[in-house]
């Protein structure tokens, strides 16, 4: 009777968390990012409405005091206020973060055990629990924690579900895919990816066809509502107001000597630089590749794998549904490679987490 409850995954996943909360107890972690998140949040708490009181990047006006939705996506700093609407302090938001890492360690495990078996699905979950970068980059009150277990819950549930498939697995995934949206717009990029990848793994695509619609519909009762708020508070659909990161060379540019400034668009930028963007595009794809290839205290020791990976690949025998996250892995590593302004090894966890059990499955093909 206690063998479905102690699956491997939840194991692993208990005993990351208790990992976890030492650092999440022990001090509360700042850094400039994590300052803006509790600006904001505090802000909402008390009253004053979705604004920001730090200036760090220096254009659009001298105004100090602005829209948050111009640095930061909005559902993070409301479970940030909520924590602390009921008397909690920070400790209780890296309490979160922590609990949720976890969670996501829970479902690497879950995921590798749907596509390669239950012995590889637990490697690849103890890979992700003793991933230093995990352990630095998840506990400290960003958002990564929640983006990425949103997005590995909806990889689950693609991955996880019957065929053919029912309305409520891709109803459920595009609202985690919704809500991930509204903690990290680039999130935007693995919907996009999914869509093609669900089809093509499924066996009868006519009816993939209606689940992809069903999980578009999902994601847009969250999406089209942050949209609109947007468009009548910024002038803009899209949310994000980061999209000056395609209108400079690096984002050191509008850290410091931004005033006075009026940055170019996007599409004007590239086009007078385009030579630089390409080269800059190719140097972060290069960056990133060697951290997913040979990252010194991760993933190294793993080198060998990827001859198992290659191997599979080869011989056709990865499962179908392995598209699914393979499509995730694909998407979130060209997002961050084209925003050749930032390089950020904490953009590529989710596509790190999900590798994960491929390199466990390779190690067991040597």
């Amino acid at each position: 009777m206690l063998a479905p409850v102690l699956r491997p995954s939840l194991l692993i996943g208990l005993a990351a968390f208790a990992l976890y909360l030492v650092p999440a107890v022990r001090v509360v972690q700042l850094n400039p990012d994590v300052v803006e998140y509790i600006d904001v949040a505090r802000r909402l708490l008390h009253g004053d409405g979705y604004l920001l009181g730090i200036k760090a990047y220096h254009f659009g006006g001298t105004s100090v005091l602005h829209h948050g939705l111009a640095e930061r996506p909005p559902l993070f700093p409301w479970l940030i206020a909520g924590l602390l609407g009921v008397g909690l302090d920070l400790r209780a938001v890296q309490v979160m973060n922590a609990a949720l890492t976890a969670l996501s360690v829970g479902l690497v495990a879950e995921i590798g055990g749907l596509l390669f078996g239950r012995v590889v699905g637990a490697a690849g979950g103890i890979m992700a629990a003793a991933s230093p970068i995990v352990v630095a980059r998840m506990i400290l009150p960003m958002s990564e924690a929640v983006t990425i277990a949103l997005l590995l819950l909806a990889v689950w549930l693609a991955v996880r579900a019957p065929q053919p498939a029912r309305r409520r697995d891709y109803l459920l995934a595009g609202a985690l895919l919704g809500l991930g949206y509204l903690a990290r717009p680039t999130v935007v990029a693995s919907v996009a990816a999914l869509i093609p990848a669900i089809i093509l793994s499924a066996h009868d695509r006519r009816r993939a066809v209606i689940s992809v619609a069903w999980l578009v519909v999902s994601v847009l009762l969250f999406a089209l509502p942050m949209s609109l708020y947007s468009l009548m508070t910024q002038g803009s659909l899209s949310y994000s107001g980061q999209s000056y990161l395609y209108a400079v060379f690096k984002d050191s540019d509008v850290l410091r000597n931004g005033y006075g400034r009026t940055l170019p668009t996007p599409l004007a930028f590239i086009s007078e630089n385009r030579d630089f963007v390409l080269v800059a595009i190719w140097e972060n794809a290069r960056d990133y590749a060697t951290l997913m290839l040979t990252e010194r205290d991760w993933l190294r020791p793993l080198a060998l794998a990827w001859i198992g990976v290659l191997l599979a690949a080869g011989l056709r025998a990865y499962p179908r549904r392995a598209i699914i996250p393979a499509a995730v892995i694909a998407a979130t590593f060209a997002t961050y490679a084209l925003t050749w302004a930032n390089f950020q090894e904490r953009y590529l966890l989710p596509a790190l987490l999900l590798l994960l059990p491929f390199l466990a499955h390779g190690l067991a093909c040597l």
